[in-house]
């Protein structure tokens, strides 16, 4: 849903801000990538949600079976197999496995005996070879619906993403679909319509748009 993101977004970021914790810091950027890359119109709207099922199950697209974590993590698959809980007789129905941690790096580190930095880009080539084999799955239905407090809520975790991180592509992006909702979603009189979808503005009014 993108209201769980938007929010996500913006408690990572107020987190980012209090702590300087650096994986906080991955959070709001791995969050934001999913959006843009997932759920964001060629106009810079936000699209309202993706479907939890595919080929006819929920959760296909995101479960993972150990031989398909074995062929990409080699060498690497004990230390990234226990930050992410997976194991061969898998955490999740089926014998699948849901990639979650509960513990942070530094921890895994310590226990193997690797750097943070060595953890880390690990990780990192770890989530994209994941990501282009997950790729090659029939993806869940995008509901390209375009609502509009659901978009205002993407809106303010771009603002708060930007202030925690000084990115100015966080403030560009906010500012492109503000731009959008104000273009397309309001009427003459100053009110916002709630949603849009087909090229279609509907269920008018949502508020009062206040000019100072």
């Amino acid at each position: 849903m993108l209201y769980d993101n938007a929010q996500l977004v913006s408690l990572f970021s107020n987190a980012f801000r209090l702590t300087k914790d650096k994986e906080y810091l991955h959070v709001i950027k791995e969050t934001i990538d999913f959006v843009k890359r997932e759920m964001t119109s060629a106009d810079g709207a936000f699209y309202s949600a993706i479907d939890a099922d595919s080929e006819g199950k929920e959760g296909t697209y995101y479960l993972w079976s150990w031989d398909e974590i074995k062929s990409i993590l080699k060498n690497d698959q004990d230390c990234l197999a226990e930050y992410y809980n997976i194991n061969p007789n898998g955490n999740w129905k089926e014998g699948l496995n849901i990639l979650y941690s509960t513990v942070d790096a530094a921890t895994i580190c310590s226990r193997r005996g690797i750097s943070v930095a060595r953890f880390s880009e690990q990780k990192f080539k770890f989530k994209l070879k994941l990501l282009s084999l997950r790729n090659k799955r029939i993806k869940p239905l995008t509901d390209t619906k375009i609502i509009t407090s659901w978009n205002a809520l993407m809106i303010k975790g771009y603002l708060d993403a930007f202030h925690a991180t000084d990115d100015f592509e966080y403030l560009q992006t906010a500012l492109k679909t503000t731009n959008f909702l104000l273009r397309v979603m309001s009427d003459e009189d100053c009110s916002l319509n709630r949603n849009f979808r087909m090229a279609k503005a509907i269920l008018r009014p949502c508020s009062t748009i206040m000019h100072t």
